[in-house]
């Protein structure tokens, strides 16, 4: 995740595309009026890829975070947490890479797919224990 918010911020700066008036004020005054109104209506593609993937990040690490926390208060073998929680994050980071480079699918699907498999089993493993 704060690896897709320093590319997003470095990739702002680098093309000029902001998402509102104040940036481009502030990052860029040498712009005129009608200038920056024409550039707030315009998407650059690439700065869209990259909010679009932060997004999804912000959908699923929560989920991961939360269904997590309540799997170890269950006092899981460590081992199995363990398992869980590299398979979620190394999912994430082929998911991640996937979205930006583009790869073709199924790549990104599958690093999606991995990454909420485990979140599931966790959840199941969870209620099943019923330590709760």
């Amino acid at each position: 995740m704060f690896v897709t918010v320093s590319i997003f911020l470095v990739f702002n700066r680098h093309v000029q595309v902001f998402l509102t008036k104040e940036d481009y004020v502030g990052f860029s005054g040498d712009l005129e009026l009608d200038d920056i109104r024409r550039r707030l209506s315009v998407k650059d593609p690439e700065i869209e890829r990259i909010r679009s993937c932060h997004r999804n990040d912000m959908e699923n690490i929560p989920a991961f975070l939360a269904v997590g926390l309540l799997y170890v208060i269950t006092n899981p073998r460590e081992d199995l947490v363990s398992l869980h929680f590299r398979i979620f994050t190394l999912s994430r980071i082929v998911h991640t890479i996937a979205y930006l480079l583009p790869l073709p699918q199924p790549s990104r699907f599958l690093g999606f797919l991995i990454g909420t498999l485990s979140i599931v089993s966790m959840a199941v493993q969870t209620l099943i224990s019923g330590k709760l």
